[in-house]
């Protein structure tokens, strides 16, 4: 029972350290400037970033996931050659700088559906195809039942017993 309340308590101390790291962090964020380098960023920021690559970096934590321009979402930067670059006049928590990720979540939902539309376009396509070629398969069918079945009927046509006399016709009924 001790060690789990130790170990409760020491996870309590932690997430708040971590909080409070975040919100020290977000309290800078609009400290930073374009033509900044990554170390120049990491350094005024505090913590490391959650994630980076050539064209941005970011930090994440909690439901602040996604940058929304608001300092309820998280930090982000765009990078280029290394450096900071297209922050908007009075920081990433401006107004400006909203509208700015307003813009790009409303384009990135376009493109989205511009390609959602495609994809149901192309399967769209594809079962029409997949029943054209079933229709035909089936017309096909039909018409080399159809065939057979002429074939048959011209067979009986032409092998029509006919009986010389009654005697006979009635010697072959039985």
């Amino acid at each position: 029972m001790k060690k789990t309340l130790i170990t409760l308590l020491l996870l309590a101390i932690l997430t708040g350290c971590a909080a409070t790291n975040y919100k020290n962090a977000r309290a800078h964020a609009n400290d930073v400037r374009n033509g900044m380098t990554v170390a120049e960023v990491v350094a005024i920021i505090g913590i490391p970033p959650t994630d980076q690559d050539e064209r941005r970096i970011q930090w994440r934590r909690g439901d602040a996931q996604a940058y929304d321009g608001t300092k309820n979402g998280a930090i982000l930067y765009e990078l280029a050659t290394g450096r900071v670059v297209n922050i908007p006049d009075g920081g990433i928590y401006s107004p400006a700088a909203a509208e700015k990720a307003r813009f790009a979540r409303e384009e990135k939902k376009a493109v989205d559906d511009a390609r959602w539309l495609e994809e149901q376009n192309a399967k769209s396509v594809a079962a029409d195809e997949r029943k054209k070629r079933e229709s035909d398969a089936k017309a096909a069918e039909v018409a080399k039942v159809s065939a057979q079945f002429e074939k048959e009927m011209a067979a009986s046509r032409r092998s029509t017993y006919t009986c010389p006399d009654k005697a006979i016709c009635a010697k072959h009924s039985l």
